[in-house]
């Protein structure tokens, strides 16, 4: 039995301000209570994830621990996504408000990702 690999390499992350603004001006938009996606075909041959949490969303703990929630649903979800894409994350001011936890985290993406037809609906 092969055991899948979750991996986040280089090559996976939107790193130049420019992949971000191109993303989220001339991609599709979705919004969750806590999130915003922005979906956009990518620039290479396989699915890449950018994040975006202001200083308003909290403390750099509480940043950080909702990137590495974010990273890991991007990660474990990836493989199962119907085409490539280029996806950036945007954490809105609530996420700090209110304690969220990493599985409503991960569904709110799950649904997030089933709207923008990245997911199939089976998986939701």
């Amino acid at each position: 039995m092969t055991v899948p690999r979750y991996d986040f390499p280089k090559a996976a992350r939107l790193l130049s301000p420019t992949d971000f603004t191109r993303v989220m001006r001339n991609g599709r938009r979705v919004s969750s209570d806590h999130f915003v996606l922005f979906e956009a075909k990518p620039g290479t041959d396989r699915s890449r994830l950018g994040i975006t949490v202001s200083k308003k969303v909290g403390n750099a703990v509480r940043r950080n621990q909702i990137k590495r929630w974010l990273r890991t649903t991007f990660r474990t979800r990836q493989a199962h996504f119907t085409r490539h894409v280029d996806l950036v994350i945007m954490a809105k001011k609530k996420a700090s408000f209110e304690d969220i936890s990493y599985q409503q985290t991960d569904y709110e993406l799950n649904t997030a990702f089933t709207r923008l037809e990245l997911l199939p609906s089976s998986m939701s």
